[in-house]
């Protein structure tokens, strides 16, 4: 059963319409700061606000914010996620990578 299906067979839903809004292009700018709180609160750190120079990223540990953290793997759950270890707290993370339309 698809998404549609199952929220059209809820009895207060009379009716469901799925719009795809492709531009702009979504990028992880986009994300609020409350968005980066709720982030933070769930074990997933946010994706930095700014790259560097080269192209480069760095992240902090979402639950103790520390910066002395390492890459665990960089293929994470889901794409757009990576897994990390915080060698301060001791606690394995997820951070969500950088999404940008710069290609």
């Amino acid at each position: 059963m698809n998404t549609i299906n199952a929220v059209k067979e809820l009895p207060e839903v009379k009716d469901v319409q799925v719009e795809f809004v492709l531009h702009p292009p979504w990028t992880s700018d986009r994300i609020t700061e409350q968005g980066h709180v709720n982030l933070r609160k769930f074990g997933i750190a946010p994706p930095p606000r700014r790259m560097e120079a080269d192209g480069t990223w760095h992240i902090d540990c979402a639950y103790c914010g520390s910066a002395y953290v390492t890459m665990d793997n960089i293929f994470g759950p889901t794409a757009c996620r990576s897994i990390l270890y915080c060698k301060s707290c001791k606690n394995v993370f997820e951070a969500m990578k950088p999404v940008s339309t710069l290609m």
